[in-house]
C-alpha cells in the first residue's frame, strides 16, 4: 500500500471508531498517525516499525500495524 493509501485507512478506521464511540484517544491517535503517515517524504514500505514509532504522531502499536499495511499490501 501506498503512503496516501495507509492514510485513508487510518482516518476510516478513526471513523469507524468514532462512530461505535470508542475512546477518543484512539479515534485521535489514528487521525493523528495518518497525517503522520501523509507527510513522509520516502514511501512507507522502506521503513521498519522502530522508523515508523520515532516519527511524531506515530506510536509503536500503530507502528506495527501500518508496517504490516506496507509490507502485505493491505491482505
Amino acid at each position: 500500500m501506498s503512503n496516501n493509501e495507509i492514510a485513508l485507512w487510518l482516518r476510516e478506521q478513526a471513523r469507524a471508531l468514532r462512530l461505535r464511540h470508542e475512546n477518543l484517544f484512539r479515534v485521535k491517535a489514528f487521525r493523528l498517525a495518518a497525517d503522520a503517515v501523509q507527510r513522509l517524504t520516502r514511501p512507507i514500505e522502506e521503513l521498519d516499525r522502530n522508523t515508523l514509532a520515532a516519527v511524531p504522531g506515530i506510536g509503536r502499536k500503530l507502528a506495527v500495524t501500518i508496517e504490516s499495511l506496507a509490507r502485505d499490501d493491505g491482505k
